[in-house]
């Protein structure tokens, strides 16, 4: 059976190597856009301590472990489309149980029919409660009593795994020692960190790091004796960079004592390029953004700055996206629309030309102006330039992060320094300012002050869909004024 299939990843010399030392690693053997799909997938169904999430394929099993998310959901349509979600999991997931690849691969490492029992998925996520855990030296095998140990590992990484990040350390042919004396200690949650049914001996041989980069599949045999790192890495910021490849990636580390504003301003300083383009980190770009920024500047070269819509999550937990509701195309003078008419578009959509961009100093660093220094940058910028080019189509996502949401309270402080900022005559504040305070002392219950800001608003100005929502909001806020 061998001999047979002598070719690609089918050969003796891998073969051999497997049963010498109870592990092989086949490199490349799952796309890596499919392996950012599953990460996408397994993360919205994830709780927020990323703990274990077991049995991937199995809908249920997603329910039972996915309450405290599904329980965040008010309406009924936002709970079954989240089950519908929780069956899309569970489906793609279960498609790696019966991936002909890897199942071919198996058969042919044991010589008989292999097939797929179940699939855990154990996250290390960066400052999570478990990034510390760190199993200790165990067999697999030694969990299910399998005769023979013909419980087979097979550990697919969707990321680049390596001792930095929580990875795994092999011990070399120790699957030919039998199933090994061991201290049952089964949890995950164990208090001090240390879970696994550890083994009792010391090991003959020493263990080897194994590196896995994305797409990697590593083959293991049941009782292969293994143990892995914790994560103390603070972001992941070095596994991502690494997963690249590319050595025109710079990473700059600086202590900005919560201001976005002076790691931004150190990024654009350190940039080479005649352009800069932004993107948070909870954001994406689709691949055809910068060629089409590009294509944009070499057909007009008077543009020094674009900005495009972009998609967001429709749901708190979901992958189905729309457009972003604070896009629009600006009219000239972009500083007036910009004042009056509030922020058209989100920093991770921005590419600007950096000689412009110095000519404003960049991002303000004063702490009123953290959370709002980008909108505050790109109305200065339009003092210098008007040569704004807007993309009416999304070529990339924005996540709205609902736990880190601006409370009310913030977003008062914020408008109340964007109108001293910008306002000199406080008889001429932007109708959308007085909007936002009333909206904001609304979700306070400060209904006096609501209804303050309510009389001020130009009514004349408004669309009919906002007029409606401001009758809304006046009949609510005077019933409880009662």
């Amino acid at each position: 059976m061998v001999t047979t299939k002598d070719t690609g990843i089918y050969t003796k010399k891998f073969f051999d190597e497997f049963w010498k030392n109870g592990f092989i690693v086949i490199r490349g053997m799952v796309e890596p856009e499919l392996c950012e799909y599953s990460n996408a997938l397994a993360r919205s169904v994830a709780d927020k301590d990323f703990g274990v999430i077991m049995h991937l394929h199995k809908e249920d099993f997603l329910l039972a472990q996915s309450y405290e998310n599904l329980s965040k959901l008010t309406s009924l349509h936002e709970k079954v489309m989240y089950c519908r979600q929780l069956n899309q999991v569970a489906n793609h997931f279960n498609n790696f149980l019966k991936n002909y690849e890897i199942v071919s691969y198996l058969s042919w490492l044991y010589e008989r029919q292999m097939v797929g029992l179940l699939t855990n998925l154990f996250f290390k996520e960066p400052g999570t409660k478990y990034c510390k855990q760190a199993w200790q030296v165990h067999q697999d095998n030694n969990y299910t009593g399998n005769k023979n140990g013909m419980y087979v590992t097979v550990n697919l990484a969707f990321n680049y795994m390596s001792q930095k990040n929580g990875g795994l350390r092999l011990y070399p042919g120790s699957h030919k020692l039998g199933t090994l004396e061991a201290e049952q200690r089964v949890s995950y949650r164990e208090s001090d960190g240390k879970p696994g049914n550890t083994i009792l001996k010391k090991l003959p041989m020493d263990p080897i790091d194994c590196v896995l980069e994305k797409g990697d599949v590593l083959f293991m045999h049941g009782l292969c004796a293994h143990e892995s790192s914790d994560n103390n890495s603070k972001d992941g910021t070095y596994e991502m960079i690494k997963n690249f490849k590319n050595s025109k990636i710079k990473i700059f580390q600086i202590k900005n004592n919560g201001c976005i504003a002076k790691s931004r301003n150190v990024g654009v300083m350190k940039s080479r390029g005649r352009f800069v383009a932004f993107l948070d980190s909870d954001d994406y770009w689709f691949k055809n953004k910068l060629q089409y920024c590009y294509d944009s500047i070499v057909i007009n070269p008077k543009i020094n700055f674009i900005y495009h819509d972009m998609l967001i999550n429709q749901n708190k937990f979901g992958l189905i996206s729309k457009k972003i509701n604070y896009f629009r195309l600006l009219k000239n003078p972009i500083y007036d629309d910009l004042v009056f008419n509030g922020p058209a578009f989100p920093t991770s959509s921005v590419v600007l030309e950096k000689s412009y961009f110095k000519k404003i100093n960049m991002f303000d660093e004063k702490k009123q102006l953290i959370t709002w220094e980008d909108y505050d940058a790109w109305i200065r910028f339009s003092k210098v330039s008007n040569e704004f080019f807007g993309v009416n189509k999304a070529l990339g996502s924005y996540t709205h992060d609902y736990e880190n949401t601006l409370t009310p309270k913030k977003q008062i402080t914020n408008l109340n320094n964007f109108i001293y900022k910008y306002f000199a005559n406080k008889n001429k504040v932007a109708n959308w300012c007085y909007y936002a305070l009333l909206s904001s002392y609304f979700k306070e219950k400060n209904y006096k002050k609501a209804l303050h800001f309510y009389k001020k608003i130009n009514f004349k100005k408004l669309k009919i869909p906002s007029i409606v929502k401001l009758l809304i909001y006046y009949l609510i806020i005077k019933v409880n004024l009662i």
